[in-house]
C-alpha cells in the first residue's frame, strides 16, 4: 500500500508540476511580450475590426482635398507652385472649412526660377523688367504664407532619429499641462526634425507630427497623440487639428500617478490626454487605438475641382479639411486592418473623427494583468477538471472556456470598444489541456499495461477488456463485496509426485497439463484466478467487475473442471506404455458465497490482487470435506440459496467446521440443469433427503437401512462414498447414541 501511495503521489506531482511549469512559462512569455505573441494579439484585434468595422457614412466630419492623379494631370506635376497652394488654401477657407491641415512638410524655400539668374543674363534676355514686377508682387512663399496666416491652418512636421548638433528648435503652438509623472519618458522620442521653411511657419495656427508607428507587418493600428522631439512635447497632426478646431490653447497630459492609480513598481505611463475639454484615453505611450472604417472615396474631393471652381456647394462647410495625396506616384500609401493600401492622409482623417466622437478603441493599462490573472485561474480550473474528471470532461470545459473567452473579448470590443486579447488565454488553456491530458493518457496507458499484465493470465479476456475500459472499477485500496470463492486441490498428488522423483521435468509438464484445463475452465466462466499453491487453486467471482450470476458461473466452472480432469485422465491412460498404468488424478472443490475483502494486498515490494475473509476459509474447509465425504464438489448453504439455475444438488449433511461457530449445511454438486431434471436424480435426491431426515431425527435404524439400500444407485452420482459414510455413522450411533442436545450436525472442528 505504501508503494501504491508513493506511486500516486509521484503521478500527482508530475501532473501538477508540468501544469505549473507550463502556466509559469506562458506567463513569462506574455510578460516578455515577444514579437510572435504581440503579432497574434494584433491578428485577433484585426479580426474583430473586420467582423465589426466602424461605420463611416456621409456627411463626414473630416474631408480630404486630394492631390490625386486627376489634379496632377490638370494642375501639373508635384510640387506645385506655392502661389497655387496658397490659392488652394484660400478657396478651401472660402468654402467654409473650420481648420485646414497639411499632410506635407515644406522644408525648402521655393526657387524663383529665371529671376535667380545673374543680372547681366536677365538683361541680355530681356527678363529684367519682368522680374522686377514679380519681386514687387512678392515671392510664392510669401503668397503661400499669407494664405496660411489668414487663420486656422495646421502645418505638419516629421520627427527623425539622427545625430544633430544641439537641441532641435521645435515650433509648438499648444501649451502643455502635465498631471503626474513626466510624460516625456514614455512617448515616442526623436532627436531631429524636418519642418517647414521659416517663411511659412509664422502664420500657422498649429504644428503636428506626421509620424506613426506600424508594427513588423507594416500595418497601422494606432496613432500617437504626442511625440517628443528633442526635449519638446509635440502633438500629432490629428491632435493639433482637433485642438485648433476646438479653439483650445492647452493640452493636458495625465499619467497613471496623476490619475490616483497605484503604480506597482513605479511610473506606469500615460492614461489620458485632454484636447481642451475633450478627454481621450491613451495607452502608456500616449497612443490611441483606431477602430477603422472601410475606405470611402466619398470622403475625398479632388484638389483640381477646388482650384477650378467645380467644388459642390457646402462640400467643405464646417469641416476639418486635410490636404493630402492619393496619387500612387507620391508614395503615401499605408496598410490598415481593413485595407491593404489607403492614402496616409486617410488615417489622420479617421483618427480626427474618432477623437472628436469618442469612438477610439481602448486597451486598458490593466489589460495584460487581467488577461494573465484570468488565464492562470482558468488554466488551473481546467487542469483540475481534467485531472479529477478525465480528459473528456476537461475537453468539454475547455471548449466552454475558449468560447467564453472569445465571447467576452467580442462583447468588450463591440459593446465597449475595449481590446481584450482572446488568443493568449486560448493558447495557454489549450496547452495546459494538451499537456495535462497527454500526461494522463500516458499514465492511463501505463495503468492499462499493468492491469493487462496483472490480469490477463488470471481472468477471461473479455473481463480484462472491460477492466481496461473502466479502470476505476478496480479499487486499488481494496473493498468488501459479495464473492463466490473456489478452493480446489488434487487428491493424493504427493504420491503422484513421488513417482517423478528422478524426472522433475516430467512433473513440471504434468503440472502444466493439469492446471491449464482447470484454469481455462475458471476463466471461461468469468472467474479470476487468485493464486496457485502447488496443485491447489484459489479463484473467485464477482471481482474486479460485477457478475450478478457469480454463484451459477462458479458451479458451472466446477463441473467443467471435473469434466476436464476426466478427459486428462483418459489421455494419460491412452499414453501409458509397456504395461504401466498412469494413476488417475482426482480433484476436490469447495465453493462458498459470502462477503470477502478483495484488492491489492501484500508488501511494499510485492502485492497481488487477492481475497481475504471468512468465506475464503469456508471454501477451503469445504474442499477438505470432499475427502471425508468422497465427493468432487461441495457447496455452502449461502451459495445454494443464491443460485439462479436449478442444478443437480443434494444436501448431504450439516457440519461444524474449524473457525466457525454456526452449523453449515453442505451440498454436493453432481450435475447441471439437465441432470437436475432427470427422473433418476429426482428419485435419488428424494430418497437421500428422507434418509437424512431420519438420521437427524435419530431414527438410525431406518436411516441405516435407507443409506445402505441406495449405495448402488449412489455410485451413478458419485455419492457412494457419502452413503457408505452415513451408513457407518448410523451403526455407530445405534451402539453409542449421541448426547441429548445433539442437533444432527457433524463436528469437524476436532
Amino acid at each position: 500500500m505504501k508503494r501504491l501511495t508513493s506511486k500516486l503521489i509521484g503521478r500527482r506531482t508530475l501532473y501538477w508540476g508540468a501544469v505549473a511549469a507550463l502556466i509559469a512559462t506562458a506567463v513569462a512569455v506574455r510578460l516578455a511580450d515577444l514579437a510572435p505573441i504581440t503579432q497574434l494579439r494584433y491578428i485577433a484585434f484585426d479580426t474583430f475590426q473586420r467582423l465589426s468595422p466602424r461605420s463611416a457614412e456621409p456627411p463626414f466630419l473630416v474631408r480630404i482635398v486630394d492631390i490625386d492623379d486627376q489634379s496632377l494631370g490638370e494642375i501639373g506635376r508635384w510640387p506645385w507652385p506655392r502661389r497655387t497652394l496658397g490659392d488652394l488654401v484660400k478657396r478651401i477657407r472660402a468654402a467654409g472649412a473650420t481648420v485646414i491641415a497639411f499632410d506635407f512638410v515644406f522644408p525648402d524655400a521655393e526657387q524663383d526660377g529665371p529671376c535667380a539668374l545673374p543680372a547681366a543674363t536677365l538683361s541680355s534676355y530681356g527678363f529684367t523688367e519682368g522680374c522686377k514686377r514679380l519681386t514687387a508682387e512678392g515671392t510664392g512663399d510669401a503668397a503661400f504664407a499669407e494664405a496660411i496666416g489668414a487663420g486656422n491652418v495646421v502645418l505638419g512636421l516629421i520627427g527623425r532619429v539622427g545625430a544633430v548638433g544641439g537641441t532641435p528648435s521645435v515650433p509648438v503652438r499648444a501649451g502643455f499641462v502635465e498631471l503626474g509623472d513626466n510624460p516625456k519618458s514614455h512617448v515616442p522620442g526623436f532627436t531631429a526634425i524636418t519642418q517647414n521653411v521659416g517663411a511659412l511657419q509664422g502664420g500657422a495656427s498649429g504644428f503636428g507630427a506626421l509620424n506613426w508607428f506600424p508594427l513588423q507587418d507594416q500595418i497601422v493600428r494606432s496613432l500617437p497623440l504626442l511625440v517628443r522631439i528633442g526635449s519638446t512635447l509635440t502633438p500629432s497632426l490629428s491632435a493639433e487639428a482637433l485642438r485648433v478646431a476646438l479653439g483650445a490653447d492647452t493640452i493636458v497630459v495625465r499619467s497613471a500617478s496623476g490619475s490616483g492609480e497605484a503604480g506597482f513598481g513605479g511610473d506606469t505611463g500615460l492614461t489620458e490626454v485632454m484636447l481642451g475639454e475633450l478627454p481621450v484615453s491613451v495607452d502608456a505611450r500616449g497612443q490611441v487605438w483606431l477602430p477603422f472604417a472601410p475606405y470611402a472615396r466619398a470622403r475625398y474631393v479632388s484638389a483640381a475641382d477646388v482650384l477650378k471652381g467645380r467644388l459642390p456647394e457646402n462640400a467643405l462647410r464646417d469641416r476639418i479639411v486635410l490636404i493630402g495625396t492619393s496619387a500612387a506616384g507620391l508614395f503615401d500609401l499605408q496598410a490598415t486592418p481593413l485595407d491593404a493600401a489607403v492614402p496616409g492622409v486617410e488615417i489622420h482623417a479617421q483618427a480626427i473623427e474618432q477623437l472628436a466622437r469618442g469612438e477610439t478603441l481602448v486597451r486598458p493599462d490593466f489589460a495584460a494583468g487581467l488577461e494573465i490573472t484570468l488565464t492562470t485561474i482558468a488554466a488551473l480550473i481546467l487542469a483540475a477538471t481534467t485531472y479529477f474528471g478525465g480528459a473528456r470532461l476537461g475537453a468539454v470545459l475547455g471548449a466552454v472556456a475558449v468560447a467564453s473567452v472569445i465571447g467576452l473579448a467580442w462583447f468588450a470590443f463591440t459593446q465597449g470598444r475595449t481590446l481584450i486579447d482572446p488568443l493568449f488565454p486560448v493558447i495557454a488553456m489549450t496547452g495546459v489541456y494538451l499537456v495535462g491530458s497527454g500526461i494522463l493518457y500516458v499514465q492511463a496507458e501505463a495503468d492499462r499495461n499493468q492491469v493487462r499484465s496483472a490480469f490477463e493470465s488470471y481472468m477471461a479476456p473479455e473481463l480484462v477488456k472491460q477492466l481496461l475500459r473502466q479502470p476505476d472499477r478496480l479499487q486499488l485500496g481494496g473493498e468488501t463485496r459479495e464473492l463466490t470463492i473456489m478452493f480446489s486441490d488434487v487428491r493424493g498428488f504427493t504420491a503422484v509426485a513421488e513417482g517423478f522423483h528422478d524426472n522433475p521435468q516430467g512433473l513440471t509438464a504434468l503440472m502444466n497439463r493439469l492446471l491449464t484445463p482447470l484454469t481455462n475452465a475458471i476463466i471461461s466462466r468469468a472467474g479470476t484466478v487468485d493464486k496457485y499453491m502447488g496443485d491447489a487453486i484459489l479463484a473467485f467471482w464477482n471481482a474486479p467487475l460485477d457478475d450478478p450470476s457469480h454463484p451459477d458461473h462458479a458451479c458451472a466452472a466446477a463441473l467443467d473442471m471435473i469434466a476436464a480432469l476426466d478427459a486428462l485422465n483418459e489421455q494419460r491412460r491412452s499414453e501409458a506404455t509397456d504395461g504401466t498404468h498412469a494413476r488417475d488424478l482426482t480433484v476436490g472443490i469447495g465453493l462458498a458465497t459470502g462477503e470477502a475483502m478483495v484488492g491489492n494486498m501484500g508488501s511494499d515490494l510485492r502485492f497481488d490482487y487477492s481475497v481475504l475473509g471468512d468465506t475464503v476459509n469456508l471454501s477451503s474447509r469445504l474442499e477438505g470435506l470432499t475427502r471425508t465425504y468422497g465427493v468432487g464438489i461441495l457447496l455452502s448453504q449461502s451459495l445454494v440459496s443464491a443460485l439462479e439455475t436449478p442444478l443437480a444438488i443434494i444436501e448431504i449433511d450439516s457440519v461444524r467446521v474449524q473457525g466457525r461457530r454456526t452449523v453449515e449445511a453442505i451440498y454436493a454438486l453432481v450435475g447441471n440443469e439437465t441432470t437436475a431434471r432427470s427422473e433418476g436424480f429426482v428419485a435419488f435426491s428424494g430418497a437421500y433427503a428422507k434418509a437424512l431426515a431420519d438420521y437427524r431425527a435419530q431414527d438410525f435404524v431406518y436411516a441405516e437401512t435407507a443409506f445402505e439400500a441406495m449405495s448402488d444407485d449412489a455410485a451413478r452420482w458419485g455419492l457412494n462414498g457419502v452413503c457408505e459414510l452415513m451408513t457407518n455413522r448410523c451403526r455407530h450411533y445405534k451402539q453409542a447414541p449421541p448426547q441429548s442436545d445433539w442437533d444432527g450436525a457433524t463436528d469437524m472442528t476436532k
